[in-house]
């Protein structure tokens, strides 16, 4: 679909804070992905949460939370880390790389917790078959997300 590959188109108004979200499944096999910063191809962030994979292995045995809070920093953004109790990886990236304040990372992890909740539900439908998740419900759910995640 058109959402899932992105596309680049240059802009005179600032990235939005959101810059995309993914979830992927316990093979690291793409399941959903959406870009919100149009300014870059979605390409760059898919390559981006596909590094961020590295940290969710690393971080998932050592924390006992399902929020793994910041998992990589480059130059322009930084990835933030959810993994469901099944191994489900929910990924936010953000167009920042300043350190985030407590109460910030509360809010990006009640947002994360939101997408697996609609995550759940999509996977949960009787009609879902597996592979790569076309539910609005989940769509809805990051949409919001990227559009109500206040930028720090």
């Amino acid at each position: 679909s058109a959402e899932y590959m992105g596309t680049h188109m240059a802009s005179s108004q600032p990235p939005p804070f959101v810059a995309a979200a993914a979830v992927v499944g316990v093979a690291n096999q793409p399941l959903y992905f959406s870009a919100f910063d149009r300014t870059r191809p979605a390409l760059d962030f898919q390559f981006l949460i596909h590094t961020s994979l590295d940290a969710v292995l690393e971080r998932e045995t050592l924390s006992p939370n399902k929020f793994l809070g910041l998992l990589l920093t480059t130059a322009d953004h930084s990835v933030f880390g959810y993994i469901s109790s099944t191994r489900i990886k929910f990924i936010v990236v953000v167009s920042t790389t300043a350190a985030p304040s407590a109460d910030q990372l509360q809010t990006m992890g009640d947002g994360l917790r939101r997408i697996h909740e609609a995550y759940t539900a999509a996977v949960c439908n009787p009609f879902y078959k597996g592979g790569p998740i076309e539910s609005p419900k989940l769509k809805g759910a990051v949409q919001f997300v990227a559009q109500n995640m206040p930028p720090w």
